[in-house]
């Protein structure tokens, strides 16, 4: 009886053992995915799409309203920030500021712009007219986590008009995010049919664009962000610009995501919100959030 016992008590201790050594295999393993940015469940970016309706020549107001919209992003815990075309001056500054007026980039604002992100943890894009001495570029600036410049796009296809001659072309070239190449339009760029080629052969798995595109059945948008997201086969972000603060009228404006050829979300706002969305860079799926925040 006793031989009985001590074997049973063997047993019981070898049991217990296994159990322990089961139990720590596991959380080794949950560890791993944790730390791991390559798993499903660690493979997610939110991306906040700001609407925004820009005061028109007033960089002040606008510095203040985008800096408010990053804290508002930051706290539902947006990765990345978009902006629309030249939010920081809005789109028809020229009317109040003429570019040779424009400081040098990267002006102080930009820097403060560093110190939000890495505070933050937060990924900026930001448009704005880029003076470079005495050239000039509609633009949009990449401000990284750690608060550095890490990238500018400049728009490539100028719209023959006061609001837009004052620029010049730009690069249209693809940007290195977070370890991400990205596809990057400024509004009418997406027309252009060589830069989205540039972009397929680069393999971007994501595009953004900063707009200020009004709804006009003579010239889209639609049809545009249809077009790159067919043949791409890559989901496109687009913050637009909304409102009427100057003669254009973009109130009924549209910013959202197009994916395969049509819209998988639109904001249903028609006014001055956040939208957030989930964007999955494993399996290329992209959701919306369920709520915007007004700013």
């Amino acid at each position: 009886m006793k031989e009985f016992d001590r074997k049973n008590e063997i047993r019981k201790k070898r049991i217990q053992l296994l159990v322990l050594i089961m139990i720590g295999a596991l959380a080794c393993t949950w560890d791993v995915m944790a730390d791991n940015p390559n798993t499903p469940d660690n493979a997610t970016i939110r991306i906040a799409i700001f609407q925004m309706a820009p005061e028109v020549g007033n960089f002040t107001a606008n510095h203040a309203t985008i800096e408010k919209a990053i804290d508002v992003s930051s706290e539902q815990e947006a990765d990345w920030f978009i902006t629309p075309e030249l939010a920081e001056s809005g789109y028809e500054f020229t009317d109040y500021v003429r570019p040779d007026q424009l400081p040098e980039f990267p002006s102080p604002w930009f820097k403060t712009l560093g110190e939000i992100s890495r505070d933050k943890n937060i990924t900026l894009f930001i448009g704005f007219p880029e003076r470079l001495r005495s050239t000039y570029y509609n633009a949009v600036a990449v401000i990284d986590r750690d608060g550095n410049l890490s990238g500018i796009y400049q728009k490539n296809d100028i719209i023959p008009s006061k609001n837009e001659n004052w620029a010049t072309l730009g690069n249209a070239r693809t940007l290195e995010v977070d370890g991400h190449t990205v596809g990057y339009y400024i509004c009418a760029d997406v027309v252009n049919q060589s830069i989205t080629n540039t972009y397929i052969a680069n393999d971007v798995k994501i595009m953004l664009s900063s707009a200020a595109w009004y709804p006009d059945p003579r010239m889209g948008p639609e049809e545009y962000w249809e077009n790159v997201t067919a043949i791409s086969g890559v989901p496109l972000v687009i913050a637009n610009t909304v409102g009427k603060k100057g003669k254009i009228d973009f109130t009924h404006a549209e910013s959202g995501v197009y994916q395969d050829g049509k819209p998988v979300y639109l904001v249903p706002e028609s006014e001055q919100v956040i939208a957030f969305m989930d964007w999955n860079y494993l399996t290329g799926e992209i959701t919306p959030a369920e709520k915007t925040e007004r700013v």
